[in-house]
């Protein structure tokens, strides 16, 4: 009977151990969590010493020993987009400047060209040369002239977007305001009476268990620049430059949803009459853009372009609490920049 006993206590101990071990084994692993990736392991050796390092300083911090692994795995989590994050905007950075680099360069030689091409037609015409030469040189003129004007499009395209990350980062208002909030990308610029407005990619730092994270997000901000709809694009990165105040207007989530085009299908005419009117005259309505300002889920925003034959205007239309939607103009400026822009999505969409 003792033996007995003696038994059933080895059995008892050794299901308590073994469900202790699987116990163990279902535990929360965080070096492999945050190691056994495609990112991870697509990082260079310099790259993976980095991470390891700032790995190495959130598990050993107070606030993560005290987390469940549920939370700790969020943490990871929020730390490995935050990495690949940081890691997507400095190469694109580099690219961005070595392209601007490229760009300049290519104007200065073409510029060299035009000229010369330009001296060899008026010697050309000065000395009796046949019309095949003159014909050769003045299409060699043609398309140079037109590579310039691509190579100036270009140009301003990283320009504007330069001139406004600078005047952001050196803005005192801007970070006092909105402290660890820099531009990564801008996907619109347009004016509003005297005021450029532009739809931006917001990054924001925040220091979390010792280590910086970064997370972005899709912002309209408003700089007060004083242009007009004659302003150029060169008076309009003086006016971005010169500015001394820039505010985030109101966060975009959930852009271009297609449950947007339903809603304002559904309620265009009380949004505002003038559509009712619009399409009554013949124009047809477009969504440009649509957007859920500061997650209001409810009330989706829209960039809508109203078209007559060859006449466009463009209408934003955003939604107020107690008045209700309200419908503006909106005008699209700097050409250059959204010729560019349009060029650079087709080459990301390929």
């Amino acid at each position: 009977m003792k033996k007995f006993a003696s038994l059933c206590v080895l059995g008892i101990f050794v299901v308590l151990l073994t469900f202790s071990m699987v116990a163990c084994d279902k535990s929360f692993d965080a070096e492999d969590f945050a190691k056994s990736n495609e990112y991870y392991l697509s990082l260079s050796e310099e790259e993976k010493t980095d991470f390891d390092t700032k790995f190495t300083t959130i598990i050993n911090h107070d606030t993560y020993k005290i987390m469940s692994d549920e939370e700790k795995e969020a943490l990871l989590a929020k730390f490995l987009a935050s990495e690949q994050l940081q890691h997507d905007v400095k190469n694109e950075e580099k690219a961005q400047k070595q392209r601007h680099e490229e760009v300049l360069q290519e104007l200065v030689e073409l510029e060299t060209d035009l000229e010369y091409a330009q001296l060899q037609l008026e010697y050309l015409n000065a000395n009796d040369a046949t019309q095949q030469q003159i014909a050769e040189i003045e299409s060699r003129i043609e398309t140079l002239s037109a590579q310039i004007a691509s190579a100036n499009q270009e140009r301003a395209y990283h320009e504007t977007i330069e001139t406004t990350k600078n005047t952001v980062a050196t803005s005192y208002y801007f970070q006092d305001e909105y402290a660890g909030k820099t531009i990564r990308k801008i996907h619109g610029i347009y004016r509003i009476g005297a005021f450029v407005y532009m739809q931006t990619d917001i990054l924001e730092t925040e220091m979390i268990a010792g280590v910086e994270f970064k997370t972005m997000s899709s912002c309209f901000i408003r700089v007060d620049a004083g242009i007009n709809q004659n302003s150029t694009y060169s008076e309009i990165l003086d006016a971005i430059s010169g500015t001394v105040c820039i505010n985030i207007m109101f966060t975009c989530t959930n852009r271009n949803a297609e449950s947007h085009k339903q809603f304002f299908e559904e309620n265009k005419y009380s949004m505002s009459d003038l559509f009712r009117i619009d399409e009554q005259s013949g124009c047809s309505l477009h969504i440009e853009e649509s957007w859920e300002a500061n997650n209001d889920k409810d009330h989706p925003e829209f960039l809508i372009s109203v078209s007559y034959q060859k006449i466009s205007m463009l209408y934003m239309c955003q939604y107020d609490g107690s008045m209700g939607y309200s419908r503006y103009i909106i005008q699209k400026v700097c050409p250059e920049f959204w010729a560019q822009l349009e060029l650079e999505q087709s080459k990301d969409n390929a």
